[in-house]
């Protein structure tokens, strides 16, 4: 079988300036390089960089697989304690590391011999919408990954509880069960697992007319202040700062009895026999 690695970055929040790009064309000089992006595959060698480092300095995802078993998504977003908190239980499973402006988590499941096939050319957009839930709370961006692990966690302690209680779940929708497909979890254990989770644990939509309604609220003086701030400042870093903010103050508070939904024992995650 002739060797096959796939490698794809992603900037969201700041563009790459050309100083950047050509920093990126000496690590490696056969990558497609943008001002947003770095793709590159190899059916022989390995990539010179860190992608951990990369991930830290100039983009905000990554998506990596190969023919040999290692299937790896990083995601960075901006540090909250509320956030890191949440990632805190899934810590045993996963690399989590604070930079103290942001969050960098590297999960790469280790799935031992049990490799699974290639059956799609996957790409790091995959991870956009998963990103924006993670930064909404939501913690779909692990435990998915964390399920395809599931076999392993039942035959080392079936009384082991799952890292989150399924209200900090989104419903499932297309780009979840994408996500699933990417780390192989089966269609019936990722239907089961959220199965309990319900319209009311839905992510926080921005829209126009919420955001305007936002706005209005922030006193005028403020509102003046930001404005300055936009045209002499980092336009990017602003509204990243701004959107934070707005999640912040305008997202629904959590209702108690959903917030007190025990923790499963992942024995209770598998589906029952057809």
């Amino acid at each position: 079988m002739s060797e096959y690695q796939y490698y794809d970055f992603l900037a969201i929040e700041k563009s790459l300036t050309r100083e950047q790009q050509k920093e990126l064309r000496n690590i490696t000089s056969r990558a497609d390089i943008s001002s947003k992006r770095l793709t590159n595959e190899y059916h022989f060698g390995s990539f010179k960089g860190d992608p951990l480092v990369l991930v830290e300095k100039y983009f905000d995802l990554f998506l990596y697989y190969s023919n040999f078993g290692v299937y790896q998504v990083i995601f960075k977003v901006p540090f909250h304690r509320d956030l890191m908190e949440k990632l805190a239980p899934f810590e045993p499973f996963f690399k989590i590391k604070s930079t103290g402006t942001h969050l960098l988590i590297d999960i790469c499941p280790d799935w031992e011999d049990d490799w699974p096939e290639i059956f799609e050319d996957w790409e790091v957009t995959l991870l956009v919408p998963i990103r924006e839930s993670l930064m909404e709370g939501r913690m779909d961006a692990l435990y998915i990954p964390w399920l395809s692990l599931l076999a392993w966690m039942i035959h080392e302690d079936p009384e082991s509880l799952e890292p989150c209680p399924s209200t900090d779940l989104s419903p499932l929708n297309r780009s979840l069960k994408k996500y699933a497909e990417f780390f192989t979890v089966s269609t019936s254990v990722l239907q089961h697992a959220y199965a309990t989770v319900t319209s009311q644990s839905k992510p926080l939509e921005i829209s126009e007319s919420s955001l305007r309604k936002w706005l209005k609220s922030i006193p005028a003086k403020e509102r003046e202040g930001i404005l300055l701030e936009l045209l002499t400042g980092n336009p990017t870093k602003i509204a990243t700062t701004l959107k934070d903010r707005y999640r912040a103050e305008t997202s629904p508070k959590p209702d108690n009895n959903l917030e007190t939904q025990p923790r499963r024992p992942v024995y209770q995650l598998i589906p029952p026999a057809v």
